[in-house]
């Protein structure tokens, strides 16, 4: 009727310079109680540490991803917390009043020769009346992706919200909510701006603009590449009404910049 797991540990994982390195962690734990009068109690909890280990120098981006799931029965919940360098700061932890909605940590970190400490706390508790069901269920990843940088977001759309996403091989997928209707193409440069943007109704136009790319409506994955220290890209998506445009809506701007 009482049933509990503790684990703890450490792992080491070796970073190959350019390799992505990918870490997942999965919690699951339920109850069915028909003809156990007394219902049952499940917990479980982990304390462990892992290690990435690089023999030279490198940089790039850690991609944090907590999804906690609701149970289907009696109330339960389980969720990871993560403490990137180990020094004591939760970076990252899932949210149990906002399942099941994941949530995401974007941390650029330089490091090698040597090893970047990680410290993982999972916790779990479920607790199942007679004649019931109930569980708990919480996923981790935790991914290395070299000489790339953390997307972060600056200013305010006067049309759709701009989107960003990292995918399991580095790419950076974008999209547009609400989707929009019009045709729009995703603006980028190496400094941001704040000008007035030609057409109507004047949409703040927050990047220097250094090339552009046609979105797949309304969605746009731009391909992992290997960038060099300390560059620093800013984009934002412009929809224009019709292929001879009278007016423009901006979402907001991103930036991207990998660290040193």
């Amino acid at each position: 009727k009482i049933g509990s797991g503790v684990a703890k540990g450490a792992l080491s994982f070796r970073v190959v310079p350019g390799t992505i390195v990918s870490v997942t962690s999965s919690v699951a734990c339920g109850a069915i109680t028909f003809g156990t009068p007394g219902g049952a109690i499940l917990s479980s909890s982990a304390d462990y540490r892992i290690g990435l280990h690089a023999q030279a120098p490198v940089r790039g981006l850690l991609w944090i991803e907590v999804v906690v799931r609701p149970s289907g029965g009696a109330p339960g919940v389980g969720t990871f917390a993560v403490d990137v360098d180990d020094d004591g700061t939760w970076d990252v932890a899932g949210n149990p009043m906002g399942v099941p909605n994941p949530t995401y940590g974007q941390l650029a970190r330089s490091f090698g020769p040597g090893t970047l400490p990680i410290r993982i706390v999972h916790t779990g508790l479920v607790s199942v009346p007679a004649n019931d069901i109930g569980e708990y269920s919480c996923d981790l990843v935790l991914r290395w992706i070299p000489d790339a940088g953390p997307v972060t977001s600056y200013g305010s759309p006067c049309g759709s919200w701009l989107w960003e996403e990292r995918v399991a091989n580095g790419d950076l997928r974008l999209w547009l909510w609400p989707a929009p209707a019009g045709t729009s193409v995703l603006l980028f440069g190496g400094a941001p701006a704040n000008v007035p943007f030609p057409l109507p109704p004047h949409c703040p136009l927050l990047t220097m603009i250094d090339g552009h790319v046609w979105f797949e409506a309304p969605a746009l994955t731009v391909r992992y590449v290997h960038l060099p220290p300390g560059l620093t890209i800013h984009a934002q998506a412009v929809t224009f009404d019709a292929p001879s445009p009278t007016s423009a809506l901006l979402s907001n701007g991103l930036v991207m910049t990998v660290p040193q």
